[in-house]
């Protein structure tokens, strides 16, 4: 939703959508975030059995894994309006990740 509302909405040049009229890399991205969402709920399963204090190793490493997702839009060349955009949409979408895998794993 971010980055329909980043891309085509605000009109707002992205550096993963530039040249892409038909949305394909949003789709991609998306699948991208849910893959990396399964992944994360994995990872806090396996280790609310191995680790002595899960949410707060899995915190550490969803922050670190959040900052790099942050950054790796200033890495291509685009707008700065956009790489902020995606930056943002980066944060957000580690921010989701973050509260509900252990929320839910909770609820379990």
């Amino acid at each position: 939703i971010g980055l329909v509302l980043s891309h085509r909405i605000l009109d707002l040049h992205l550096p993963l959508a530039a040249g892409d009229p038909f949305g394909t890399v949003t789709v991609v991205d998306g699948l991208a975030a849910a893959g990396v969402a399964l992944l994360a709920g994995a990872l806090y399963a396996g280790m609310i059995h191995i680790a002595p204090r899960p949410t707060t190793y899995f915190a550490a490493i969803l922050t670190a894994v959040t900052a790099l997702a942050a950054l790796v839009p200033f890495t291509a060349a685009a707008a700065l309006t956009g790489q902020l955009a995606l930056a943002i949409v980066n944060v957000v979408v580690g921010l989701m990740i973050a509260i509900f895998v252990p929320l839910a794993a909770s609820k379990a």
